[in-house]
């Protein structure tokens, strides 16, 4: 299935939503947060670019718009949910988490996760929402930054 990437309908996106609905201009908001300064560095060295903001909002608006669709199986959305979960970049990892979630979203998320895992839950976007307001939040705030450098270099 192919999701419409530049769709917002039923997302409350902010001020990202004019560069979202525009595919190069996603694009290069998601090339300028890859080069700034990462959040940090795992005990691996590899570094936590902000890039990952703008990759999980991209996963999860799919899963979203996935759980829209009327032919939809349950079994795809876990694989979903789980390949999001399971990210190398490690959006929930105790280690490389996402700065923006706090412990208690962070448990939310991973216990949702089990629960799923376990049957007890059926599948969808609610189980990773916890997340979608601060990454949403942080990445709004991203943008303002690559707003100023923009508006630097075009004059």
């Amino acid at each position: 299935m192919h999701i419409n990437a530049s769709s917002t309908d039923g997302l409350k996106m902010g001020s990202i939503t004019e560069v979202w609905k525009n595919g190069r201009e996603w694009e290069r908001f998601t090339e300028f947060l890859d080069k700034c300064e990462p959040e940090g560095y795992d005990s691996e060295g590899i570094p936590m670019k902000l890039s990952r903001y703008a990759k999980f909002l991209k996963l999860y608006v799919n899963l979203h718009y996935s759980e829209q669709e009327p032919d939809q199986n349950k079994d795809n959305l876990k694989r979903m949910i789980e390949d999001i979960k399971n990210d190398p970049e490690g959006f929930f990892d105790s280690e490389r988490c996402l700065k923006c979630l706090n412990a208690g979203t962070r448990a939310e998320i991973l216990e949702n996760c089990k629960s799923l895992k376990k049957g007890l839950v059926d599948p969808g976007a609610w189980i990773l929402q916890p997340a979608y307001s601060p990454v949403l939040d942080k990445l709004n705030h991203l943008l303002g930054s690559y707003h100023t450098i923009n508006a630097v270099n075009t004059m």
